[in-house]
Parts: structure tokens; sequence; C-alpha cells
């Protein structure tokens, strides 16, 4: 039995569209193709020994400072259309809340039963988020990856959930739709579930607490 579970949940891809539609978006908007815009983002990244938004999602860079350097990365041969130093604009311009999946969660919320969000973030993302959720809507804590320079799968910023809140590996889940993150948090001793749809997910949900 599992008793208390803490659910840490996701943003983007999650409680959001799916981030590789997002990326197509931005893509077409830039008039640079996905692939090659990401292989821009993460050669940006390597540089701080990371990949695709790393910097950005660890606060090393700021939004301005990155755009700069992955406009370097795509010239002369993919001059973006678009200003990648206003990259959150671009990110969040077209982005909706995943109300339904978030209303069914927060159904699901008991006195052993806790809603958080564990997240890789920018800090100029976060005008953002707060207009695509709701002022009804609320998580008992939500780590921020750029707040603590560590972000998913390095497993330290699991132990950094898990102290936020004061409960241990076993009663934590996790909800995003990265599968490498899904398989960093069953390696630090979470329970993990791959978001792929508001059904399959709710239906795994439903078999983990059943079990408790």
């Amino acid at each position: 039995m599992i008793g208390e579970l803490v659910i840490w949940c996701d943003f983007g891809g999650v409680l959001t569209d799916p981030v590789a539609e997002v990326l197509e978006r931005v893509a077409a908007q830039c008039a640079v193709p996905p692939g090659i815009l990401l292989r821009a983002c993460s050669a940006v990244a390597a540089e701080f020994g990371g990949d695709e938004l790393a910097p950005l999602e660890l606060g090393v860079l700021g939004e301005a400072e990155w755009g700069r350097r992955v406009t370097a990365q795509l010239t002369p041969a993919w001059p973006p259309a678009a200003d990648l130093g206003r990259f959150s604009e671009l990110w969040y311009g077209e982005r909706s809340f995943n109300g339904e999946l978030y209303d069914a969660l927060s159904g699901r919320l008991d006195a052993e039963c806790r809603l958080a969000m564990l997240t890789n973030s920018v800090r100029e993302w976060e005008p953002h988020r707060a207009r695509l959720i709701p002022e009804s809507a609320g998580f008992e804590v939500i780590v921020r990856s750029h707040e603590h320079g560590v972000r998913k799968p390095d497993p330290r910023i699991f132990r950094i959930a898990e102290q936020t809140l004061g409960v241990p590996a076993a009663r934590c889940l996790l909800i995003d739709d990265s599968a490498r993150n899904c398989r960093a948090a069953e390696t630090a001793g979470w329970q993990a579930i791959q978001h792929f749809g508001n059904t399959e997910t709710l239906e795994q949900l439903d078999r983990v607490l059943a079990a408790r």
C-alpha cells in the first residue's frame, strides 16, 4: 500500500498542448525547419553541458542573450524571420491550458493525495504561464528548474522536490510528457506516468490510486 501520494505534474506538454506542436508553430514563424531550429538550440546548450533549452531552463542565460546565440547558430543558412530574443512570446503565443486534465486531477485529491508542479521553467516564461493558468487553479508548491539551477532529468531536482514538501521518493509520482524525465523519476525511486493524452494518463493514475 502506498498511502499518501504527491502527484508532481509537469507543465509544458501536460497542462498545455503538446510541445512538438508548439515547436512546429514557432519554427513556422521563424521560417526555419523544426529540426534545424532544435539543433541550433542544442548547439548553444552544448556550451553549457546540456541540450535543447538547457541554458534557459537552468537560468544561466537570459532570453535575449540566448536568442542572440541561437540566431548566430542559424545564420547565414537559416536567418530566423522572428526575433528569438523574444522567444517566450513565440513559445506561448498560441498555447492553451489543459483544464480538462487539471480538473480531473483536482477531483482525485483527498487528504492523502496532493498535487504539486515540477517543471523545467524559464524566468521569462512565468508571466505567460500565469496568464494561462486559471485563477482558481492551485498547486501546493511549484518547483521551477530556473530557480534552482537544476532541471529534469537531473536526479537532484527530484530530491529538491521531495525536500520541498517533506515527502519520501516512494510517495511521489511524476506526470510528464518526456520519456527521459519519467525514466529519471523512476530511477530516483518515484512512480511515473508518461503523458500521451488525458484518457490514458487518468486511467494509469486511477490504477495507482486504487493500489494505495
